[in-house]
C-alpha cells in the first residue's frame, strides 16, 4: 500500500501488526483518521512515482 511491509507500516506508524493483517484480510474497517493517513501516504508516493516517471521519459523524448 505504501511500499512498507507490515512491519515496517506498523513500526513507523505505531499501529499493531495484527490490526494490518485484519484490514488486509478484510475482517477489519480501519478508522477513518488512518484512512486519511493512508490516502496522504498513497498520495505522497503517487506523486513522487509520476515526477520520476516525467523525468526518466519526457513527452518530448520519443520512444526507441
Amino acid at each position: 500500500m505504501s511500499g512498507l511491509s507490515q512491519q515496517a507500516f506498523s513500526e513507523k506508524y505505531s499501529i499493531p501488526k495484527r490490526s494490518i493483517e485484519n484490514w488486509e484480510t478484510g475482517k477489519r474497517v480501519p478508522p477513518i483518521y488512518l484512512l486519511l493517513l493512508l490516502e496522504r501516504v498513497v498520495k505522497k508516493n503517487f506523486q513522487t512515482l509520476e515526477t520520476q516517471q516525467k523525468v526518466e521519459n519526457p513527452k518530448w523524448q520519443k520512444d526507441k
